[in-house]
């Protein structure tokens, strides 16, 4: 005999609770595959459910995830209508390590948009904040993502220091995900420190520890700044060997998920100027047309014009374009 359940019936709410979290499970698992239409449709129908039975947790959460899918589909705008209410909600329920999941999400989107001083504020409120209910991991990515921010502003001295204190943090609590990200910051700062060859011996253990992990298009990040520590040092031919690797993997696959991917494309082409390639240019009219095609979805014109001028690799993108 089939059991029938009311809407208001508690054991109702929480066969919708059960299909629910399916729900978001698959958008998470969908997500890692780099289906992110597949988990946005997920991520919705979720959604839908935990507003219905007023989970507000989870709605929160929810409405996180649909921003950073937002983000990496390119819209920008989309992304911060759903952090809005998510952060909203968290503080609402007085869920802090929502709220600070959020607030760093932010900087991250604000980062890789090219405005720093709205990015550094979120980073720096997120550290104390983790440092105040002693969150290591939590502390070791607000660590790691001022490294980068601090490299990407030139101030390398800075970006070292953070770098370093987010590898040890990582080495300590075992996570070998934030420790790539943050060896990968360091061999950035190496490289703008002119040590060249110390950057080598970090970045190849940063994308050993990826490739294990299966951080596929994270890895060919951290080969992309590998590259650039080849270029420095004078060695165009391993150069160029990275940069073919790069190369042969975006023959089938995309650079999604990478906090920097205009700045692969660009690191491949001046490998394959270096070696007279003849590949450069098909390789920087592709960067070139991904970059106008990203600017585009992000409705702000202030932030699209921030993203296509302040952020260094975008900018030499089309400066290399124009003057091609």
């Amino acid at each position: 005999e089939r059991l029938e359940l009311k809407p208001s019936d508690p054991m109702a709410a929480g066969v919708r609770r059960v299909e629910a979290d399916g729900l978001r499970v698959l958008g998470l698992i969908a997500w890692q595959q780099v289906d992110h239409a597949g988990a946005r449709d997920y991520f919705e129908q979720a959604l839908s459910i935990y507003r219905e039975i007023g989970n507000r947790r989870y709605e929160a959460g929810t409405l996180n995830n649909l921003a950073l899918v937002s983000l990496e589909l390119g819209d920008t705008t989309e992304a911060r209508g759903y952090y809005k209410p998510a952060l909203r909600i968290f503080r609402q329920i007085g869920e802090r390590r929502g709220e600070l999941l959020v607030l760093g999400n932010l900087g991250v989107m604000f980062d890789q948009h090219g405005d720093y001083d709205q990015a550094r504020r979120y980073y720096e409120q997120s550290l104390t904040a983790r440092r105040e209910i002693d969150d290591r991991s939590g502390e070791c990515q607000a660590l790691a993502n001022l490294g980068l921010l601090f490299h990407n502003l030139g101030d390398d001295e800075a970006a070292w220091e953070h770098s370093q204190q987010a590898v040890r943090i990582a080495q300590s609590i075992g996570d070998r995900r934030w420790q790539a990200f943050a060896l990968t910051n360091l061999g950035h700062t190496l490289v703008g420190l002119e040590r060249p060859g110390e950057a080598i011996e970090v970045l190849q253990k940063a994308a050993s520890i990826r490739q294990e992990l299966g951080e596929h298009s994270l890895a060919m990040e951290t080969l992309a700044c590998l590259t650039r520590a080849y270029l420095a040092q004078g060695d165009s031919d391993s150069a160029l060997a990275c940069a073919e690797e790069i190369l042969d993997y975006l023959k089938e696959n995309t650079l999604d998920g990478a906090d920097e991917p205009f700045k692969v494309y660009l690191t491949c082409y001046r490998a394959l100027r270096a070696n007279e390639d003849s590949r450069a240019q098909d390789v920087l009219a592709e960067a070139h047309r991904l970059l106008q095609e990203r600017a585009a979805k992000i409705g702000d014109e202030e932030l699209r014009r921030s993203f296509l001028e302040n952020v260094t690799a975008h900018r030499e993108v089309i400066e290399a374009w124009e003057s091609r």
